[in-house]
């Protein structure tokens, strides 16, 4: 699972895509059976020494893994610059998945003795906008950390539904924002 913040996301939010990486982790562990999740410090080890990656491929091959979920955070910013006082977040995320294989002959069988191919499986895009009713007051009822927190984890569900079976009548946004 690699993330990534584009220029400019982060002037706010330093650590977005480690952030949420965890959370999205997180949720494929408790909503799927039968996957191995590569540790995220692993990865993020991974990720700094090799600083001019380009290709989700060459970390599924560096961890000799089947599929890399590659998330990158185009927008992230819970406050509107033309409404102070207010918070709401809205993010833009890119979302691909890339699979390893071993390419296969005519009769679609894998020819073992080559390397394994990369192939995107799925490539979309998710605009995410919390709360959904609106935007809510920043106060002693609500605080920006707690509204960033809150807003992270509605993000990585609203992703995650992309990755994990959910019912059609789940909902993710639930509108309560915990100060801590």
């Amino acid at each position: 699972m690699l993330t990534h913040a584009v220029s400019g996301t982060q002037n706010d939010f330093v650590s977005i895509d480690r952030d949420l990486a965890r959370e999205f982790s997180k949720l494929l562990r408790e909503k799927t059976k039968k996957i191995d999740i590569v540790p995220q410090d692993k990865v993020w080890d991974w990720v700094e020494g090799h600083p001019n990656w380009t290709d989700p491929a060459d970390a599924a091959r560096a961890f000799e893994a089947d599929y890399v979920i590659f998330l990158e955070i185009e927008s992230f910013q819970i406050q509107d610059p033309n409404s102070p006082g207010l918070l709401e977040g809205t993010a833009r995320t890119h979302m691909q998945a890339v699979e390893l294989d071993f390419p296969k002959n005519s009769k679609g069988k894998p020819i073992y003795d080559q390397p394994k191919e990369a192939k995107i499986v799925y490539d979309d895009y998710r605009d995410t906008l919390f709360p959904v009713r609106g935007p809510v007051q920043e106060g002693p009822g609500v605080s920006r950390g707690a509204f960033k927190t809150k807003f992270r984890q509605v993000l990585a569900a609203e992703v995650s539904w992309h990755f994990v079976p959910h019912s059609p009548e789940d909902d993710v946004q639930d509108g309560r924002i915990n100060n801590r």
